[in-house]
């Protein structure tokens, strides 16, 4: 059955020690067990492989860290243990090799920049025709080698009482002078420079070298380094990217492997036993017991519990229905003594979201979004909630044909909409009753469902308290049919009577804090009037987006265009396509804005009043220890 939950059987498998390492594959080859901490005996202990598994895991993932790899394979069918550990000490040879080349690469960058820094120091000297000894072997001379701050006019002008002989290096900016001075004069020298010139430092050179050799060696070898360090560099980016999917692969090998060595940890152990316990679907308890007995040949037990005391919840509803589990797990997960309500939501959820939203040209376009979302989407959560929004779409559409709306137009293609329920003007009066009877309706649903499963456990008074909260419930609906269309129903004696029932019922059967939990009911019952309020807001909406004078635009063009004035077409373009796209917007706007209150509001319709009626939750999910 769709509503009730898959039947759960607690397992308790006993083995003797030595076994444990195959019982332990058996289990993880069955997967579909949810394992507990078992209370009996000692705690267990990791398999003797678990700490060399933990080593590689360790440095697997701090070279997928260093080498930025990003990747999460699914494990798929894994290959033995050993073969693995071996690849991973290779991987761990090649990284340290990496490691050897990236020293080498630190001492290439250290290299480079001293060679970058000679190169700076020299290339001044670059044209100086000088040889590098006469700055040393002059006796009577003292040479200095300037670099021009300001240009040569004001150099010379600065030095010209000096008995000095200057020559000018380069025509260019910077622009270099070589002066020579007698010793004597030195001091005055740099004294009458310092304004427009920097002195620049002799660099260091063998005898036989000169400056313009100095630099091209210096430059040959720094392009020899950085070739070096590039093809080094290359190598170990090459290594990055031929060797990911390689490592990410043996890392998550090995983490299933690591999974699988840690089991024992959960199990209980005596002097010669191993203890383990889990939770398995009730269909699947023979299959389990066959695995065990096959691995052990027959020298283990597997017990069945008879109890449901914190059992997991697995849910198990149709592909049709599915798509809405994830609005129950996001609530809380169904527990034992309870029904699953996906089901519930999957019929109630898209009519509530299709009443709020109600709108033909939104609803198709919930659709088309909701089908590209689907092809998209090839699992998990988007496919399931392009599923649910399809479904939501199409519930739009058909009440949209209810209420005569398409996007905030009234008629389509010439075609006037005629509605059923007008939500605006004189309709609001019947649309706010049509809330209400689906408030009365959902929420006596979820009471008669609440009424049953105290019924079925035997809590009788708490299921008569139920029904009569349904014939309150029906009295509050009376009422409002009563006040708001009295031409429908106009009876205050038989409303007051089921009042007085209620009432009544409620105090014999959960006393005075069910009586005083009626103002709540009636809150509950008045919430499903915001599917008018926010259903009126989005026709207003629409309305005013409709107000953008495109239509008008458009029809000015026309006219111009029939009249043959292109003067009038071309200045009627611009603002065409102007309002156009703010119309497009603007009802995209629309769209966004329809589908989260929309959705916002009914999910919280379910939630808030729908489950309080009959839904507890705090299931605990049920965790299986490999996915199939």
């Amino acid at each position: 059955m769709v509503l009730k939950l898959e039947p759960m059987t607690k397992a308790r498998v006993i083995c003797m020690q030595a076994d444990t390492a195959r019982v332990v594959d058996a289990l993880y080859d069955f997967g579909t067990i949810h394992l507990t901490r078992s209370r009996q005996g000692t705690p267990g202990t990791p398999l003797q492989e678990f700490r060399e598994i933990s080593e590689e895991l360790i440095f697997l993932r701090a070279t997928e860290k260093a080498l930025g790899i990003r990747l999460t394979p699914e494990a798929g069918n894994l290959e033995p243990r050993e073969r693995l550990v071996t690849e991973s000490k290779k991987v761990r040879e090649e990284i340290e090799e990496l490691k050897r080349n990236e020293a080498q690469l630190a001492e290439y960058r250290a290299l480079m920049a001293q060679l970058k820094a000679r190169i700076a120091e020299l290339k001044p000297f670059e044209n100086l025709s000088v040889r590098p000894t006469t700055f040393s072997q002059a006796k009577t001379l003292s040479l200095h080698y300037f670099e021009l701050k300001s240009n040569r006019k004001e150099f010379e002008k600065d030095l010209a009482k000096l008995p000095i002989k200057t020559l000018f290096v380069t025509s260019d900016r910077p622009e270099y002078a070589l002066v020579a001075v007698g010793t004597a004069k030195k001091a005055l020298l740099l004294e009458k420079t310092a304004k427009h010139a920097v002195e620049l430092a002799i660099p260091t050179l063998t005898e036989r070298e000169s400056f313009a050799s100095a630099l091209a060696g210096s430059t040959g070898e720094l392009e020899r380094v950085e070739r070096d360090a590039a093809k080094l560099a290359g190598r170990q980016a090459a290594y990055s990217v031929k060797n990911a999917s390689r490592i990410a692969r043996l890392r998550c090998q090995l983490e299933e492997y690591g999974k699988k060595a840690e089991l024992p940890n959960r199990f209980g152990r005596t002097q010669a036993l191993e203890i383990i316990e889990g939770w398995v679907t009730s269909r699947k308890f023979k299959e389990l017991e066959r695995k065990i007995l096959e691995v052990t040949k027959n020298k283990a037990t597997v017990e069945a519990h008879a109890t449901k005391k914190n059992a997991p919840t697995v849910l198990k509803n149709p592909p049709l229905v599915r798509r809405f589990e994830f609005m129950v797990r996001f609530f809380s997960l169904p527990n034992q003594a309870e029904y699953d309500p996906t089901l519930f939501i999957s019929i109630t959820f898209p009519i509530i979201f299709g009443m709020i939203f109600g709108d033909i040209g939104y609803g198709l376009l919930t659709m088309a979004l909701a089908s590209f979302l689907y092809l998209k989407a090839q699992k998990g959560f988007w496919r399931h909630l392009a599923g649910m929004m399809l479904l939501s779409g199409f519930f739009t559409t058909v009440w949209g044909f209810v209420f005569g709306e398409f996007m905030g137009v009234e008629d389509i293609f010439g075609y006037e909409l005629h509605a059923i329920i007008h939500r605006t003007g004189h309709g609001v009066p019947i649309l706010m009753v049509a809330a209400l009877l689906v408030g009365v309706i959902h929420l006596g649903f979820g009471l008669a469902v609440g009424a049953y499963t105290n019924w079925r456990h035997g809590h009788k008074s708490h299921a008569y308290a139920k029904m009569s909260w349904i014939v309150l419930e029906a009295a509050f609906l009376l009422a409002g049919i009563n006040l708001f269309a009295p031409y429908i129903f106009n009876s205050p004696a038989i409303i007051i009577a089921l009042v007085i029932a209620s009432v009544v019922a409620l105090y014999k059967f959960e006393g005075v804090p069910a009586v005083v939990e009626i103002p709540g009911l009636l809150s509950n019952l008045l919430s499903y009037l915001r599917i008018m309020a926010l259903g009126l807001s989005g026709v207003i909406l629409a309305q005013i987006v409709n107000q953008i004078p495109f239509k008008s635009s458009l029809e000015s063009i026309i006219t111009s265009a029939t009249a043959g004035d292109l003067t009038g077409v071309a200045i009627g373009i611009l603002p065409a396509i102007f309002f156009g796209v703010v119309l497009i917007l603007g009802h995209a706007v629309a769209l966004g804005l329809g589908l989260f209150e929309a959705g916002i509001q009914s999910l919280r319709l379910h939630y808030v009043e729908f489950f309080s009626k009959f839904y507890h939750g705090g299931g605990i999910p049920f965790v299986p220890l490999r996915e199939k």
